[in-house]
C-alpha cells in the first residue's frame, strides 16, 4: 500500500504486523559498531540512522512486510498438506552454501573483509553470468549485486528485477551493496525486489552476519517451499505406478466440464487388467504390483502428453482425452489395449505373464452435457459432480459389457454413439 505521510508510517507497520521501536534496534542514532553487531545478531533486521529518510524507511517496510508475506503463504501451504495427512518439514542438513558476487565487467571491486568461520565460499560471477547460467540447475544460494560506483541506468541495476523474472534466481535471496551517499540506490535496490541492502560503510563482520543470515533465510523458505510441492505431489499420485491418482482425475474432470467449449468432445475410458486376481493369487501380490506399474508404463507411453491417466483403484485405470471424438477415442482405446497385450510383462526374476485389457469408453458431448462457467462452479458443484458420476458410470457400464463379451476389447457406451 502507499503511504504519502510520515507520521502514516507508523500505522502502516503496525497493521503490517511490523514493530516500530526507536531504542531497541530498528532505529538507532548512531550505535557503535560492536553495538549493531549485537543487534544483528539478536535478530534486528535493520539499523537506521535517526532521523532515517522518510523513502527509504517506507522502502524498507514494503520489504519486510512482502518476506512476512511469503512465510504466509509458504506456512499457509504447510499447513495444508498437513491436513492430507503428510508428515511437517524436516531440519535440513547444514551445506556450503555459494554466494555469488555480481559486479559490473570494468568496474569490479573486491568483496570486503566479511569475517571468519562462515559456511558459505564466494563466486565473482559477471551480470551476464548471473542472468545466464551455464547450469542453471547448479544455481547459487544467493546474490550480492555491487552497485557501489554505479549509476541508475547501469546494467547490474537493471539485472536485479530481471533475476527476480528468471526461473533460476525468482526464488533466490538479493543482497545489494550501495555506497552510502547514495540512498536512493537503496529505496532502488528494494522497491525492485532485494531481499537485503547493505552501506558501504557497514563493516566486513556486518556484511558477513548480514549474509549468513540471507542463507539462513532463504534455506528456510526454501524447505518450506519443496516439503509444499513434494506432498502437494503425494496428494495426487499413486506411489505405486506415478500416475495420477483418482482424487486429481476428478478434479481435472471437473475443470475440463467447466472449461471446455460448446462445440468440444472429449472421452473418458476405464480400462481393467484382466484376470487380474488370478495374477496376485498364483504369483503373489508383489508380482501383481510389477503388472501394475508395468501396465501403467505402457499406457503412459502410448497416450498424448495433453492426456491424462491415472490409476482408478485397484486393477483400474482412467484415461481422459480431450479434444477427441468417438472415432478418435476408439481408435486410442484399441491402440491401448494391443499395446497392452502385445508382449508379456517381464517380471523382475525374468519370467514373463501374458497380460491383457478390457476397455470401456465413454464421450462427452454438448448435446447431454451442462456446462457451468467457472464463476459459477462452487454454486454447481453438485451438479457437476452428478455429471461426473454420468460419465463414469457410462464408462464402467461399458467396460462391463467388455468383459461380459469375453473380456481383451472395447466397448462404447450405448449413448455415447448417438451423441458423436
Amino acid at each position: 500500500p502507499s503511504v504519502e505521510r510520515p507520521e502514516d508510517c507508523l500505522q502502516f507497520l503496525r497493521r503490517g504486523r511490523v514493530t516500530l521501536v526507536t531504542r531497541c534496534g530498528v532505529l538507532l542514532n548512531g550505535p557503535s559498531p560492536q553495538r549493531r553487531l549485537d543487534l544483528i545478531q539478536a535478530g534486528a533486521r535493520e539499523i537506521l540512522d535517526f532521523p532515517a529518510p522518510d523513502a527509504l524507511l517506507l522502502a524498507r517496510a514494503r520489504s519486510l512486510l512482502r518476506e512476512a508475506e511469503t512465510f504466509r503463504e509458504l506456512e499457509r501451504r504447510r499447513q495444508a498438506t498437513l491436513k492430507f495427512g503428510f508428515s511437517d518439514v524436516r531440519a535440513a542438513y547444514a551445506t556450503l552454501s555459494t554466494l555469488s558476487w555480481v559486479a559490473e565487467r570494468g568496474n569490479r571491486i573486491d568483496p570486503p573483509d566479511l569475517g571468519s568461520g562462515r559456511s558459505w565460499k564466494i563466486v565473482q560471477a559477471t551480470v551476464s553470468d548471473a542472468l545466464s547460467p551455464v547450469n542453471p540447475t547448479e544455481k547459487p544460494s544467493a546474490y550480492v549485486l555491487d552497485w557501489r560506483g554505479s549509476d541508475p541506468q547501469s546494467p547490474i541495476r537493471k539485472a536485479l528485477p530481471e533475476l527476480r523474472a528468471r526461473t533460476h534466481s525468482r526464488h533466490s535471496g538479493i543482497m545489494a551493496l550501495y555506497a552510502d551517499d547514495d540512498t536512493d540506490a537503496a529505496i532502488q535496490a528494494l522497491d525492485s525486489g532485494a531481499t537485503e541492502v547493505v552501506a558501504a560503510s557497514v563493516s566486513g563482520r556486518e556484511t558477513g552476519l548480514k549474509i549468513s543470515r540471507l542463507l539462513k533465510t532463504m534455506a528456510v523458505e526454501d524447505a518450506l517451499r519443496r516439503s509444499a510441492e513434494t506432498s502437494m505431489q503425494l496428494a495426487v499420485t499413486d506411489p505405486l505406478t506415478g500416475l495420477f491418482n483418482r482424487r486429481y482425475a476428478e478434479a481435472y474432470l471437473l475443470d475440463l466440464l467447466a472449461d471446455r467449449k460448446a462445440e468440444e468432445y472429449f472421452a473418458v475410458m476405464i480400462a481393467d487388467i484382466d484376470h487380474f486376481k488370478l495374477i496376485n493369487d498364483r504369483y503373489g501380490h508383489a508380482v501383481g504390483d510389477q503388472v501394475l506399474q508395468a501396465v501403467a508404463e505402457r499406457l503412459r507411453a502410448e497416450m498424448r502428453a495433453v492426456d491424462l491417466v491415472a490409476r482408478y483403484g485397484g486393477e483400474e485405470f482412467l484415461i481422459i482425452l480431450s479434444e477427441s471424438n468417438l472415432l478418435q477415442a476408439k481408435r486410442a482405446a484399441n491402440r491401448v489395449r494391443q499395446r497392452i497385450g502385445r508382449e508379456p510383462v517381464e517380471l523382475r526374476d525374468g519370467r514373463g505373464i501374458d497380460v491383457t485389457m478390457s476397455i470401456g469408453v465413454c464421450l462427452g458431448s454438448p448435446g447431454d452435457m451442462r456446462r457451468p462457467r467457472r464463476a459459477q462452479r462452487k454454486q454447481n458443484f453438485g451438479l457437476v459432480n452428478s455429471e461426473i458420476s454420468s460419465l463414469l458410470e457410462r464408462a464402467d457400464s461399458a467396460l462391463y459389457t467388455a468383459k461380459a463379451k469375453g473380456r481383451n476389447r472395447v466397448r462404447v457406451a450405448p449413448n455415447a454413439a448417438s451423441a458423436a
